[in-house]
């Protein structure tokens, strides 16, 4: 298989994290040379490496750059320039030696950690380091982008068997491939993969590639507006592009009579008898319509999902409504897990098979966007019964 990258014509920094292992089982799993000096940790192939060797290979790096504006000490300096430019000292000209990895540079004289993490961080600084849609390269005939990759990558290293064969849709093969070379550090570690071909990189692309209005960065939203509300859990959730600008009327007060302006929502009215003017795009209703059957017979607890995700960070307000049916609510029990594993009780015996509850006390720092969970128990373990459906209502702020 034959890749080859495409260098964007501007650059962010993103970095790759962590090892490529050997794999077991007859399938050896593709490695991907890392430098490792104290301090700094650079994958070959990876944006950083990328961006840092387009910096070095480009005409308007001098020595003066280097020496001066990095700065670099002046003899390290030197040695990268003289080695670059070849022994006829001119730069671009026929005996060039262009820097095509990072281990080249590692090992010209004086370049140590210090060095390539000053050249590392002014490359940064200067904007040669890919943004999401800038392309990486094509893999076995399919183009994947920066901000494509980066989530490809987190897929591969966090999701389970069992989400990458059936929600993905991932052969069962493609991700037994995956689970043994874990972890996984670039695209083209990933594409050399035993039954990861052009099939399955397609599915892994479309799997994580945003809807039209979402995000899984700042550079996914055009300039006036911000990727607000992607989830750092193990689901990697795809965040809104959202005007966060305060706008006129936003924190005011407000009440069931007195209305916000303009489209400014009031909340926390469901709490007490006064709220405040927010954005709608901080608040959110998500259900969850999928019915679940529910069985108690060794004292399990059934778990509902409901992913949330383009709030903004934090939750200052929030309601659970439910409906069940089940013989006797009264021996229901009902726990609500947050997306950074904390647990509220939200009943413990219902009066009726629907329920609505707000939670009084919101702990600060709870993280709105991620994985909510609904565990639902019973006292009385011979019993069973259907979860028809179930909501949380959120309202999200910065802080």
């Amino acid at each position: 298989m034959q890749h080859r990258v495409i260098l964007p014509s501007y650059m962010v920094f993103i970095v790759l994290f962590g090892h490529i292992l050997s794999a077991c089982g007859g399938l050896e799993a593709p490695t991907s040379p890392r430098l490792n000096t104290t301090g700094v940790n650079i994958v070959e192939g990876s944006p950083e490496a990328i961006g840092l060797l387009a910096f070095i290979n480009h005409i308007s790096t001098t020595y003066d750059v280097l020496d001066q504006r990095v700065p670099l000490e002046s003899r390290a300096a030197e040695h990268i320039i003289t080695h670059r430019n070849g022994k006829d000292g001119l730069f671009p000209s026929a005996d060039d030696r262009l820097f095509t990895h990072i281990g080249q540079l590692d090992a010209i004289e004086l370049v140590g950690p210090s060095a390539l993490e000053r050249l590392l961080y002014f490359a940064l600084a200067h904007g040669w380091y890919p943004v999401n849609n800038d392309v990486l390269g094509v893999f076995d005939e399919v183009t994947i982008s920066y901000g494509a990759a980066d989530a490809i990558l987190t897929l591969v290293n966090t999701a389970s068997r069992q989400e990458l064969d059936q929600v993905v849709g991932l052969n069962i093969i493609a991700v037994e491939s995956i689970l043994l070379a874990r972890p996984i550090q670039s695209m083209e570690a990933l594409a050399k993969l035993y039954f990861v071909g052009t099939n399955a990189l397609e599915i892994l692309k479309d799997h994580v590639t945003p809807n039209t209005g979402y995000c899984l960065g700042y550079n996914d939203c055009s300039s006036d507006l911000i990727c607000a509300g992607m989830s750092y859990d193990e689901h990697y959730l795809p965040g809104k592009c959202v005007d966060a600008q305060i706008q006129i009327g936003e924190n005011t007060p407000c009440t069931a009579e007195e209305a916000c302006l303009g489209t400014l929502n009031c909340v926390g009215i469901e709490e007490s008898s006064a709220g405040w003017c927010a954005q709608a795009w901080k608040t959110a209703r998500v259900e969850q319509h999928d019915s679940t059957p529910l069985t108690f017979k060794h004292g399990d607890t059934t778990p509902s999902h409901i992913f949330v995700s383009g709030l903004a960070t934090y939750v200052v307000e929030l309601s659970i409504e439910l409906n069940i049916e089940h013989d006797a609510p009264e021996s229901i029990g009902v726990l609500l897990k947050s997306p950074q594993g904390g647990i509220f009780e939200i009943a413990s015996g219902l009066s009726s098979t629907t329920l609505k509850h707000i939670v009084t006390t919101v702990p600060h720092g709870l993280q709105a966007n991620g994985a909510w969970t609904l565990l639902v128990s019973s006292q009385n373990r011979a019993q069973t019964g259907i979860l028809q459906n179930w909501s949380i209502t959120l309202s999200s702020d910065w802080q």
